[in-house]
């Protein structure tokens, strides 16, 4: 799988402290307690394609607190509504710099914005089984 990227990689010193506050971020996901592999996975790909931006107002993670977001809440009504396909796919994972973003980026209450997403989830998924024919 090739990761797209936002962003541009500088070669200044604020890229040296972006990549150890990602690096440092990556550290404590896959030390995580309570998390399955698969959410670390989630959130180490939404990591990278993020950039180290938010993926909400565009400043750098290390402004903030980073955090993945589910952009489909992750509660028990979307579990049903949804499944747990959509709700733990990748590309439900958004990365985050504070609380407010984290909610900006919930598009739970939007079922047209809920049903593109789940669009582009099922035709990425559909792909993985073709060759399977």
């Amino acid at each position: 799988m090739q990761i797209q990227t936002r962003g541009t990689l500088p070669t200044d010193e604020g890229f040296k402290r972006d990549f150890n506050r990602l690096k440092c971020e990556l550290i404590r996901i896959n030390e995580a307690g309570g998390m399955t592999e698969a959410q670390k996975e989630q959130r180490r790909y939404a990591l990278a394609v993020s950039g180290g931006l938010c993926e909400v107002c565009g400043r750098p993670l290390r402004d903030g607190q980073p955090q993945g977001a589910h952009r489909i809440g992750n509660t028990q009504a979307n579990r049903t509504k949804y499944g747990a396909l959509v709700i733990d796919h990748p590309l439900n994972i958004g990365y985050t710099c504070s609380l407010k973003c984290n909610g900006a980026l919930d598009i739970s209450k939007d079922p047209g914005a809920c049903l593109r997403l789940c669009k582009k989830i099922y035709e990425r998924e559909a792909l993985r089984y073709e060759g399977e024919k």
